[in-house]
């Protein structure tokens, strides 16, 4: 059963997502120069400034608009099926809370710069990942969260939204 706790618990975890991915961004704007990398553990962590235009790995590049509405019909989404969630567990809380405050964070970036700082960057023997921020890392979680919660359930359904509710029935 969903309490008013758990709004505030959601509202709080969005909130402290969103104000580290900033903080940490701002952090990367002032400290590290675009194209050169900071190695922090050689050929496994480094920090790289990147401006991406684009969504995830830069692809897309220069599509803003889009972008900026994908994210508020996302952070909409996310609000809407939070409300609408018969049985609400902290893991639940917990995703959501984690994918409304990287979508917040990067949807300020794009709003108000254009573009999302990305600067976090990790690999194997100098194989690296594409460049991610807080907010990317925040929104992977809480979709690996909501999967691991939907997986778990016994016949394969998500079980605690109620079908008639998403249907706009009941």
């Amino acid at each position: 059963m969903k309490t008013a706790r758990h709004g505030w618990i959601l509202a709080i975890i969005a909130a402290l997502t969103t104000v580290a991915d900033l903080a940490t961004k701002l952090q990367a704007e002032i400290n590290l120069i675009s194209t050169r990398p900071v190695v922090l553990i050689d050929g496994y962590f480094r920090l790289t400034l990147v401006h991406n235009t684009g969504t995830a790995f830069g692809l897309l590049p220069g599509q803003r608009l889009p972008f900026i509405i994908f994210s508020c019909v996302a952070i909409v989404a996310i609000l809407v099926l939070f409300t609408r969630l018969r049985r609400c567990t902290m893991v639940h809380v917990t995703a959501m809370g984690l994918l409304l405050g990287g979508a917040l964070g990067n949807l300020h970036d794009r709003a108000r710069y254009g573009a999302v700082t990305d600067f976090i960057e990790i690999g194997v023997a100098g194989h690296y990942w594409p460049v991610f921020n807080l907010a990317d890392a925040a929104l992977t979680v809480g979709v690996g969260l909501l999967v691991l919660t939907m997986l778990r359930h016994e016949h394969g359904t998500v079980g605690e939204i109620d079908p008639d509710d998403v249907a706009g029935g009941g």
